[in-house]
């Protein structure tokens, strides 16, 4: 005669076995989205602002719901993701905006098609400029836009530290701490 066999440890194998393999799934999706989320300025946190909402992620898929009709600009570029953040303080405003690209020669393109003439040099990035409320630099394989909803020297001095606080956390990542 044959052993009977216990289908209920079989079961609870089954189960185990299929909750291992979700978990490291949601594992390597979550090391994405953080690897994305580490790039934004929480140093800008430390000195008071707040941000009042969840942070949103788009990829080319769902990018012309942030963008509508500039999509496709970027997604010819070599767009894959982007994390989009607000940062307050008093009534100050600031949008955060960090594109990962395909490669560093992608983000390099992006910058260089966007780059206006006689823009001033930056600190940040490897390349960028900085306009009346507006920072924009390329590092890496990342594209970021800093922009305000104010023109004043204070507000330009924080869009500034806004970036050198992004290019701080892309220049670590890069270096793997």
């Amino acid at each position: 005669m044959f052993p009977k066999k216990n289908h209920s440890l079989t079961f609870i194998f089954f189960f185990l076995l299929s909750g291992i393999f979700c978990f490291l799934l949601s594992q390597a999706a979550l090391a994405e989205k953080s690897e994305l989320e580490s790039l934004l300025p929480s140093a800008m946190l430390k000195k008071g602002f707040t941000s009042p909402y969840e942070y949103a992620v788009y990829d080319d898929t769902d990018l012309f719901e942030y963008i509508d009709g500039g999509a496709p600009f970027y997604i010819e570029r070599g767009f894959e993701e982007l994390i989009s953040n607000e940062y307050k303080k008093g009534d100050d405003s600031f949008i955060v905006d960090i594109y990962k690209m395909e490669s560093v020669e992608s983000a390099a393109k992006l910058f260089k098609d966007i780059k206006k003439k006689n823009s001033k040099k930056t600190d940040f990035g490897e390349d960028g400029q900085l306009g009346s409320n507006q920072a924009e630099f390329y590092r890496s394989k990342y594209f970021v836009r800093i922009t305000a909803f104010k023109t004043d020297e204070k507000t330009i001095a924080l869009v500034k530290e806004f970036a050198k606080a992004v290019d701080e956390n892309i220049l670590k990542l890069s270096r793997g701490k």
